[in-house]
């Protein structure tokens, strides 16, 4: 999945999945969708894969040092995935 976070508060992007992994996907799909950030800090965003509506979601983002992580919480016990950023 590649995404881009554009400064206008649009998402665009392409995911490319295993046939039958995602229901209702083709095996490469638009997402579409739009992002905001909101008063705790958290990114929040509503995307459309495919023909498919995604949940509305808020996460927030870290940065340790080169790299980011995204998570539900900002509670140091939360799981966090590692996420590659293109600038």
């Amino acid at each position: 999945m590649e995404l881009l976070y554009a400064t206008g508060g649009v998402i665009q992007g392409t995911v490319n999945a295993t046939p039958g992994s995602l229901p209702g996907v083709p095996y490469i799909a638009a997402i579409d969708g739009v992002w905001n950030i909101d008063d705790s800090g958290r990114i929040c965003a509503s995307m459309v894969l495919g023909r498919t509506l995604l949940p509305f979601r808020c996460q927030y983002w870290f940065k340790y040092k080169d790299d980011y992580f995204i998570a539900d919480s900002e509670d140091r016990s939360a799981k966090i995935l590692r996420r590659n950023v293109k600038q």
